[in-house]
C-alpha cells in the first residue's frame, strides 16, 4: 500500500490486473484517472484463471450498500500477453480486507 491507500494486488507469485473485458467495461472509461477500490480476500476462489471481486469507484463505498458496488474481473498478467505489449492492464487498485461471505455476498447480488 502507498500513502494514497492504492496497492496491487498478488496471488502467489501472480501479479492480478483488471484487463479490458466486457466485465470490466464499466471502469475503463474512468482510466487511468482513477483507482477502484477492491473487497479483497487472500481465499478467493480462481474461476478459469480470474477472480471476480466487488468494486467500487466512491472512495467510501459500504459493503452493506450493493448499489455501490460493481464486479471486477481479475486475472494474472500472464495469462493475457497481449494486455502486456498494448498496455490494456490495469493493477493500481485501493485493496480493503474483508471476509470471504461478505464478498460472495456482493457478488451474488451484482451477477
Amino acid at each position: 500500500m502507498t500513502e494514497d491507500h492504492s496497492g496491487i494486488l498478488l496471488r502467489g507469485n501472480d501479479l492480478l490486473v483488471a484487463h479490458r473485458s466486457q466485465a470490466n467495461a464499466w471502469l475503463t472509461d474512468k482510466l487511468p484517472a482513477t483507482r477502484p477500490l477492491v473487497l479483497w480476500s487472500e481465499k478467493l476462489p480462481l474461476t478459469n484463471g480470474k477472480i471476480l471481486v466487488p468494486a467500487s469507484l466512491a472512495p467510501n463505498a459500504d459493503p452493506a450498500r450493493p448499489d455501490q458496488w460493481q464486479l471486477l474481473e481479475l486475472a494474472p498478467l500472464r495469462v493475457q500477453p497481449a494486455a502486456r505489449e498494448s498496455q490494456t492492464a490495469w493493477f493500481s487498485f485501493q485493496p480493503r480486507h474483508a471476509e470471504p461471505e461478505q464478498i460472495a455476498a456482493l457478488l451474488a447480488i451484482r451477477r
